[in-house]
């Protein structure tokens, strides 16, 4: 038969082990809750610096949108707007650069930013590659009549870099190039 003095003891003994399995339990939660805070704080960054990219990745797609509709000649039937501000720099500076034979293959700035806002910009750079080759590009070098020939199309590299400034951060920046034929300068109004 069991005394009742040991019976008790085991009692008290029995609330003892429920407190320490609650507490290891409690640390347990505890280390879980933490760690999940992290990593919510880690997905938050990674989120907004993903924002971020895409946003400089637009601006530099934006600057090389605008250098291919600048690069297209005035419609003489009005449905394109004459060339002013940027563009007039944008379509000078192509002028320039291909009438230039030393500035040839050389990357040039434009002469101006695209700018979107106090930290948002997209900067133009141009570089003038000659004229095809018939060789490479077609085996009737003969134009119609009253067409420009495939001969007389100007090869251009254009580089658009976009840029994302904070004042008190990161810069972001992000470079998009394309590879274009056009119309020659002196043939830009002609079409």
């Amino acid at each position: 038969m069991m005394n009742p003095a040991s019976a008790s003891f085991r009692h008290r003994e029995r609330g003892g082990i429920t407190i320490m399995v609650v507490l290891m339990l409690l640390v347990l939660l505890t280390i879980a809750a933490v760690s999940m805070s992290k990593n919510a704080v880690r997905e938050v960054i990674i989120a907004g610096t993903s924002r971020q990219g895409a946003e400089v990745r637009s601006l530099a797609d934006s600057g090389l949108e605008w250098s291919l509709y600048w690069m297209e000649p005035a419609d003489p039937a009005g449905n394109r707007p004459a060339a002013a501000g940027l563009a007039q720099t944008y379509r000078d500076r192509v002028a320039e650069i291909s009438g230039n034979p030393s500035l040839a293959g050389r990357l040039q700035p434009v002469g101006g930013d695209l700018s979107l806002g106090t930290d948002r910009t997209a900067q133009l750079q141009l570089m003038y590659m000659g004229t095809v080759d018939p060789g490479a590009t077609s085996s009737n070098p003969q134009a119609s009549p009253g067409q420009v020939s495939i001969t007389d199309l100007a090869c251009w590299s254009i580089r658009a870099e976009g840029r994302l400034a904070y004042p008190d951060g990161p810069t972001f920046l992000h470079r998009r190039e394309v590879w274009l034929t056009a119309l020659p300068v002196g043939a830009m109004g002609t079409r």
